[in-house]
């Protein structure tokens, strides 16, 4: 693709697998309440399972099995819930149910989230033929940031010599968190300076699929949640934290300055750490 648009691929850095252990339960504080996050993916294929959401633009098909990719979004959804019980969450489906869209779809979505979203989730990315950003996407985001934190997944193919940009997460304007083993980066985390923040991303456990799923040719039946990795979900667990942290500031908090204080907790407590790459102050 080059810089002018195209198609853009959300998805996890592995398979989803039915999980080791039971799902984490969601902190018992009031977190989150009062901020909106916006959230452009796939579908959402069980709209009951979530409180504190809306769904916009929203169409789900119901044959099984569907394939892995469709319980993206409920994976991203889970994880900004857990960690912001009580923020209003919007799910936009610009992606299809195997994770695909166009930077042009995506980009018009973005000019017509609501006012009161300060938090966007952008667990997607491409690369383009000339390594520049798509066009349309970039001006979206352009126009988007100066009111609302966009945090975007920053790929799950590692590079060892001069990482190629994956893009929205390499634009300036944008947070591009990669992923977290356990203490160490994850092994198919960028090395790049575009990264600014690190989260977990191994052996994550969150809402999924309820039903057949075809998972690589073969079928599985889940029963709600999935475990998976990918830098998708460090994203999510970052845009859910700052949800947390957001809620309660005083009117002149932006949730820019939210995420650097969680950054600079020398305990980790949080689960947000910054890149040791460079990270950008803009983002």
């Amino acid at each position: 693709m080059t810089g002018g648009g195209g198609q853009v691929t959300g998805g996890g850095g592995a398979l989803p697998s039915l999980p080791d252990r039971e799902l984490p339960r969601a902190s018992h504080r009031r977190r989150g309440e009062g901020v909106h996050v916006a959230v452009l993916d796939t579908p959402v294929y069980d709209p009951s399972a979530f409180p504190n959401v809306s769904y916009h633009d929203d169409t789900r098909p119901h044959s099984e099995p569907l394939p892995y990719e469709a319980g993206h979004a409920a994976f991203i959804v889970g994880l900004i819930a857990r960690e912001a019980s009580e923020a209003h969450v919007h799910v936009y489906p610009v992606l299809d149910a195997y994770a695909t869209g166009s930077s042009w779809e995506i980009a018009k979505r973005m000019a017509r989230l609501p006012e009161e979203v300060s938090i966007a989730n952008l667990s997607f990315g491409c690369y383009t033929i000339d390594d520049k950003p798509p066009l349309v996407l970039q001006r979206a985001i352009e126009v988007l940031t100066p009111r609302v934190i966009v945090i975007a997944a920053a790929g799950n193919h590692r590079q060892p010599m001069r990482p190629r940009p994956f893009w929205p997460a390499a634009m300036d304007n944008v947070v591009a968190v990669g992923a977290l083993d356990g203490d160490r980066e994850a092994d198919f985390s960028p090395r790049a300076p575009w990264v600014g923040a690190m989260a977990q991303g191994v052996d994550v456990i969150s809402n999924y699929l309820n039903g057949e799923v075809d998972v690589a040719g073969t079928d599985v039946k889940f029963h709600g949640f999935a475990q998976w990795q990918g830098t998708s979900f460090a994203a999510a667990t970052v845009s859910g934290q700052v949800a947390a942290h957001l809620a309660g500031r005083q009117s002149g908090w932006r949730a820019r300055e939210v995420l650097a204080e969680l950054m600079a907790r020398a305990d980790g407590d949080a689960g947000v750490r910054p890149s040791r790459f460079r990270p950008r102050h803009g983002g």
